[in-house]
C-alpha cells in the first residue's frame, strides 16, 4: 500500500488507537481512499504541531480582513492571483493526501450534482469541474466551485417552478438514474518534496485569509454562505432515495443563519466531509441498482 494512504492496525487494548476505530467503524463510512487520507492527516505532526498555531493566527486575520473590507472593499482583489497562490502553495507545502482529497472534491460534487439533475425530471445547465492536476487549479476553480452550488440550487428550483413540479419523491432505485457517479476518481501524481508536509485543515486555515484578501467583500460572503447548501443538497438526495441516513454527517447549519466568516475553515473541512459521505452513498445505491440489473437479467 502507498505510504501516503497507510491503514494502521495494530490494536492494543490497553491503548486503542481513535484513528482505527474511525477506519475500522461502519456507521458513518466514506470511500477507503478518503478515509485513509482523512486519518493520515489526522494523525499528521503538521496538524498536531501547525494547525493550533495557524487557526488562532487565521482566525485573527479573517477579523482584521473583515474590518478593511468594510472600508475597502475591493482593493487588491485578484481571482487570477488567488489561484495563481492557492496552486502555489498546494503544490509546494501540502501533503499527497490532502491534496488528493481537494482534488476529488471537485469530481465529488459535479457527481452528486449531477446525479440530483439526472433525476430531477426537469433539464438542468452542467458546469462539471473536474481538475486531474494542481495546475488546472488556476483556472478559477474554486470561485466557479461556490458559484456552481448556487446556481444549480436557483436553475433547478427555477425549473421545477416554471414545470409546476416538485422534486421526484422515493424513486425505485431501478428508476434512478446513476449515469453521473463513478467510484473511481482517476487523478495524476502529486508532488511528494521534503517540503509536501501541511496537512489539510492546516492548509485551509492558512489560505481562508488568502482567500478573503484577494476576493470582494461580496465573493468571500457568497463563498462562506456556499457551505451552508450542504443540508440543501443533502435534501435533494434524500428526497429522491427515499432514505435520510445519510443527513447525519451534514451539519453546517440552516442557509437562513449565515455562518460566521471566522468559522469558515472548518465549515470547510465539514463540507468536505458531507460531500464524500453523500458520494459514497450514490455508489453504494449504484452498485446495488447494477447488481439487482444483473440477478434479473440472469434470471
Amino acid at each position: 500500500m502507498n505510504a501516503q494512504l497507510r491503514t494502521p492496525q495494530i490494536h492494543r487494548p490497553e491503548d486503542p488507537d481513535p484513528h482505527l476505530a474511525v477506519l475500522l467503524d461502519p456507521s458513518a463510512p466514506v470511500a477507503p481512499v478518503a478515509a485513509r487520507a482523512m486519518t493520515n492527516n489526522a494523525r499528521s505532526r503538521s496538524r498536531r504541531m501547525v494547525l493550533p498555531a495557524v487557526r488562532l493566527v487565521s482566525g485573527l486575520l479573517v477579523r482584521v480582513l473583515g474590518i478593511i473590507r468594510v472600508f475597502l472593499p475591493k482593493l487588491g482583489t485578484s481571482s487570477k492571483w488567488l489561484h495563481r497562490s492557492i496552486h502555489w502553495g498546494l503544490r509546494t507545502f501540502v501533503r499527497p493526501d490532502a491534496n488528493r482529497l481537494i482534488l476529488r472534491h471537485f469530481h465529488l460534487g459535479t457527481q452528486v450534482l449531477g446525479f440530483i439533475a439526472d433525476n430531477a425530471g426537469v433539464r438542468v445547465p452542467r458546469r462539471p469541474l473536474t481538475p486531474t492536476y494542481l495546475s488546472q487549479l488556476e483556472a478559477n476553480v474554486f470561485v466557479e466551485h461556490d458559484i456552481n452550488l448556487f446556481n444549480f440550487v436557483i436553475e433547478l428550483n427555477q425549473a421545477l417552478q416554471a414545470n409546476d413540479k416538485t422534486l421526484p419523491t422515493h424513486l425505485a432505485l431501478e428508476d434512478l438514474n446513476f449515469d453521473s457517479v463513478t467510484e473511481t476518481i482517476e487523478l495524476a501524481a502529486l508532488p511528494r518534496k521534503w517540503s509536501n508536509v501541511l496537512d489539510l485543515e492546516s492548509a485551509i486555515h492558512l489560505y481562508t485569509p488568502v482567500y478573503q484578501w484577494f476576493l470582494s467583500d461580496r465573493e468571500f460572503s457568497r463563498a462562506v454562505a456556499s457551505l451552508q447548501l450542504d443540508e440543501s443538497i443533502g435534501i435533494y438526495i434524500a428526497t429522491l432515495i427515499g432514505t435520510a441516513e445519510h443527513l447525519h454527517l451534514i451539519n453546517n447549519r440552516h442557509p437562513l443563519v449565515p455562518s460566521r466568516r471566522v468559522d469558515a475553515a472548518h465549515d470547510l473541512v465539514l463540507h468536505g466531509l458531507g460531500t464524500e459521505r453523500l458520494h459514497y452513498r450514490l455508489v453504494a445505491l449504484k452498485k446495488k441498482a447494477n447488481a439487482a440489473k444483473l440477478a434479473s437479467a440472469i434470471g
